[in-house]
């Protein structure tokens, strides 16, 4: 509003009287389409709230509809609407051998939900790409995210690369039957009339909400043929030009796995921090 004031006071202080007109014509016609588009913008970010969005006037409505396929207003922002309000939606993968004894063991990750006595890993700045993308995985289904399917053919089979990338395995073997099941994670509440060593053991609590991905062996055919149409089949074997580098990065690569990511950084960052101090006082 005070820009329009301003452009409008700026307008009639033109010494023309032509000069007024057209720079009150420009103010008018941009203070339009100011007014448009922040009313049509309440519509996609009205669905934060239902009852914000059902008052929202009805013309309103139209006129972003029509505009709709020209994607002049929509709702920006990466997490506009927060997830884990209520509860964090949690994917556990599970194996067995032997279906009729129904006892499943998880596979842990390395930083996020799963077991409920462990408290919450510190990751920043730390970016655990596995992890965050089954958080995704999570809010939708395996239909969306058909990578999943992928990793459970990995786990079956006993891909190495892919173990890696989780907590030590709770089979000596790759298990013959794995399946997907989602929870609703809580924290566990805070006893307030309790001491700090009398607290719950669980940091989480959480609740059965269905079956993500019903068990799989490495040989069912539907997953076979699921992961043929996903282009994931037949695989792509990378070919190494310069075998020396290509040692040193296993070398590396293998070594460097036994430690933790977190420190890793973490050890580089303080390691930078230090050089430069130590650079700017010896050479100020």
């Amino acid at each position: 509003m005070v820009e329009i004031l301003s452009a409008v006071l700026c307008s009639l202080s033109q010494p023309c009287i032509f000069k007024k007109l057209w720079h009150l014509l420009q103010t008018v016609v941009m203070t339009s389409f100011v007014v448009i588009i922040f009313s049509i913008s309440l519509v996609p970010f009205g669905t934060l709230d239902s009852t914000f969005f059902q008052s929202i006037p009805s013309d309103i409505h139209r006129v972003h509809n029509w505009m709709d396929n020209f994607a002049v207003t929509n709702s920006y922002g990466l997490f506009r609407r927060m997830t884990g309000v209520g509860g964090r939606p949690e994917l556990i993968i599970e194996g067995t051998n032997n279906l009729d004894t129904k006892q499943w063991m998880e596979y842990e990750f390395l930083y996020k939900p799963g077991d409920i006595y462990k408290p919450p890993t510190y990751v920043a700045p730390h970016q655990p790409r596995l992890d965050w993308q089954m958080w995704f995985a999570a809010l939708g289904s395996y239909e969306h995210n058909p990578w999943l399917v992928h990793l459970i053919y990995k786990l079956l089979i006993g891909q190495k690369e892919v173990l890696q990338l989780m907590r030590p395995a709770p089979f000596a073997s790759p298990p013959r039957f794995i399946r997907v099941q989602r929870y609703l994670y809580h924290y566990t509440p805070f006893n307030a009339s309790a001491s700090l060593w009398d607290q719950p053991q669980k940091w989480w609590h959480r609740e059965f909400q269905g079956e993500y991905i019903f068990p799989l062996t490495q040989d069912n055919h539907d997953l076979i043929e699921y992961l043929k149409k996903q282009k994931f089949f037949p695989e792509h074997t990378n070919v190494c030009t310069r075998p020396t580098l290509c040692d040193l990065l296993n070398i590396i690569r293998e070594h460097s796995s036994n430690f933790s990511a977190v420190v890793m950084l973490w050890s580089l960052i303080v390691a930078g921090v230090l050089t430069s101090a130590t650079l700017y006082l010896a050479f100020p």
